[in-house]
């Protein structure tokens, strides 16, 4: 099974449903080419995050992700994430960073 590259968001002022309870999402990346590797940066809620208590609580992380990859992220309420991934083209690049 196949998980495709997606955004999801929500609209301040209450127009749309929010959720109200935290949700992990379990990523994988075999969208990506095979035998590649990727630079991905992670934008994620921090485990104390929410919404309206804590709402700048979040963490950023660097690593090196391949189709192989899994993630497990989580969202606080009312909060997310957001992934950025580039393509390694020298190997310098990826110097010192783990495999996340």
């Amino acid at each position: 099974m196949s998980t495709l590259p997606y955004s999801v968001s929500r609209s301040e002022g209450g127009r749309f449903p929010s959720y109200s309870h935290q949700i992990t999402s379990k990523l994988v990346f075999d969208f990506l080419t095979p035998g590649k590797q990727y630079i991905a940066t992670v934008y994620a809620d921090a485990k104390d995050a929410d919404w309206k208590e804590n709402p700048q609580a979040y963490t950023i992380k660097k690593g090196i992700l391949t189709n192989k990859s899994k993630l497990n992220l989580h969202a606080a309420n009312g909060g997310g994430y957001a992934i950025s991934i580039k393509e390694v083209k020298d190997k310098s690049e990826a110097k010192g960073l783990k495999r996340l």
